[in-house]
């Protein structure tokens, strides 16, 4: 089974990558390309980790995307993907409609001149055509989390992704202020940052010695365009 996951072998090779996630936490897509954003490899998983489904994508030749479409408790429902030469007028798509335990119940293909989709990772050593195309994927939506440092020492806010190990961020704060702690990346939904991390915070003046919290703020989250939202969360003292 091929693994988009941080650390992989594959990941190696298409290091850019966003994720969906099942209600319990488990990866459900991974979209990933190469570091130049021009191939790329998407995969579907079943809740127990099981590859269901693979495509091809490029954003150079022409074009090769996939966009989805899932259930509420995450599982993928239905990838539209469409392949097509830059310049030509052959090109290619398919659907494929998944149950909610990833079985594949349907699939339905359309070409035209009967394209079979020439163009794939081995190509990558050899690129012959300067052109590049803007490739159309499903609608990306940034929950974003924000800190802000209610306590009168300089914090450290460590954000810890609850399911992944390899994934952290962190952020320094002085007292009073404000900052981005980072970003959760979801397809087609805003998702509350800590319903997949957990935040840590402790002082970096070693002389006070209280213990900290990370809570969520009242302060009400905020779009900031139609695919971003701040999300807050307050450092404070533990009581």
């Amino acid at each position: 089974m091929l693994s988009l996951a941080p650390g992989s072998v594959y990941s190696t090779d298409f290091p850019r990558c966003t994720y969906t996630y099942f209600d319990n936490g488990a990866v459900s897509t991974a979209t990933c390309y190469d570091k130049n954003m021009r191939w790329g490899k998407a995969i579907a998983y079943n809740i127990h980790g099981k590859q269901i489904k693979e495509w091809s994508l490029r954003k150079i030749a022409g074009h090769s995307s996939v966009s989805f479409s899932f259930y509420k408790n995450g599982a993928i429902k239905k990838a539209y993907w469409s392949s097509a030469p830059d310049g030509g007028i052959q090109w290619y798509k398919s659907t494929t409609y998944f149950d909610e335990n990833g079985k594949i119940t349907r699939e339905d293909k359309d070409s035209r001149e009967g394209l079979n989709d020439p163009f794939n990772r081995k190509q990558l050593q050899q690129p012959t055509i300067k052109t590049q195309e803007v490739a159309t994927c499903a609608v990306i939506y940034s929950s974003e989390y924000w800190f802000t440092n209610t306590t009168r020492s300089t914090v450290s806010v460590v954000a810890k992704h609850k399911y992944r190990n390899d994934e952290s961020s962190s952020v320094i704060l002085k007292p009073g202020a404000t900052l981005k702690g980072g970003y959760l990346i979801e397809a087609e939904r805003f998702v509350p940052p800590d319903k997949y991390f957990t935040f840590y915070a402790t002082q970096n003046d070693r002389r006070r010695k209280k213990q900290l919290i990370v809570v969520s703020s009242h302060r009400k989250p905020e779009n900031t365009t139609k695919e971003s939202r701040k999300y807050f969360y307050e450092v404070q003292a533990a009581k």
